[in-house]
């Protein structure tokens, strides 16, 4: 006997259209693929809304299975805005444009794995991030910028490894207690204690 283990799409988004049709601007859930690359040619797109909650915000699972979304303008709120406990994976933002962060403002018990981003204006990837994990990430941000600028304070845990960044600087803020980090971040390695 044997037992398949099948995730099916609710939606699969293949064209500009589509992607646009998926940016309400509110609560998101559901099992989104990507079935193409997407070149937005300038436009802002932003899927979620903000949310300081688990609950709220990107809430679904986002698989870009290996897809690139390009020349997308994310605005000052970031790609998905918010994720709360929701899943962004297997995909790569590429000359993202925008004035503060490429993915999000804030995350919630997310979980980020296999992205590659590039910006030459963004500022980081996020603006703080709580209860969250990220793993195998690759971030080009202009000089100066940071990949995560603030950790949750001391009683949430976020887990990061394998998180690597060309230019950009690890965290500009405090807030490094209940982060475990393994592997390398920002080309250093840093073991259990990231101070």
């Amino acid at each position: 006997m044997y037992l398949l283990n099948v995730t099916v799409a609710d939606i699969i988004i293949d064209n500009l259209a589509e992607l646009k049709s998926v940016a309400t601007g509110g609560k998101l859930s559901g099992y989104y693929v990507l079935g193409a690359d997407i070149d937005c040619g300038g436009e802002k797109i932003v899927l979620s809304c903000y949310t300081s909650t688990t609950d709220n915000g990107f809430v679904g699972t986002f698989d870009g299975r290996g897809h690139t979304i390009s020349n997308v303008d994310v605005g000052t709120s970031g790609f998905f805005w918010g994720i709360g406990a929701g899943t962004v994976k297997n995909l790569a933002l590429v000359n993202v444009s925008g004035t503060a962060k490429a993915l999000a403002t804030e995350t919630h018990g997310a979980t980020v794995e296999n992205v590659f981003v590039s910006s030459d204006s963004c500022l980081r990837l996020f603006d703080y991030v709580a209860d969250s994990t990220f793993k195998d990430i690759i971030a080009v941000l202009p000089n100066g910028a940071d990949v995560i600028m603030t950790f949750g304070a001391a009683n949430v845990s976020n887990t990061i490894s394998n998180v690597y960044s060309v230019i950009a600087n690890p965290v500009t803020n405090s807030g490094w207690s209940g982060t475990k980090v393994v592997g390398m971040f920002n080309n250093y390695y840093k073991s259990n204690d990231p101070k």
